[in-house]
């Protein structure tokens, strides 16, 4: 695995969006599928913007949600 990729782009993910970077890193560099992955990146990225977080990465100022409503806001960024 490529740890720059992981520390770089997930820095500071739950452990659910920490999988769908790992499926992005998968696609990227095993299946050729790089723009596949650029899209869960950007959805990760703009739920993360969005300022939502799971319980084990939860601050101070960010919206608490549960594992199914990040699972749900991804998927929704995907469809957008």
């Amino acid at each position: 695995t490529d740890d720059r990729y992981l520390n770089n782009f997930c820095h500071a993910s739950s452990l659910l969006t920490w999988a769908y970077c790992l499926a992005a890193m998968m696609l990227r560099y095993s299946l050729d599928k790089g723009e596949t992955a650029d899209r869960i990146e950007a959805a990760v990225s703009k739920v993360l913007d969005q300022n939502l977080r799971t319980a084990d990465i939860f601050s101070e100022g960010m919206t608490k949600v549960s594992t199914t409503e990040m699972g749900d806001a991804v998927i929704a960024a995907l469809s957008a």
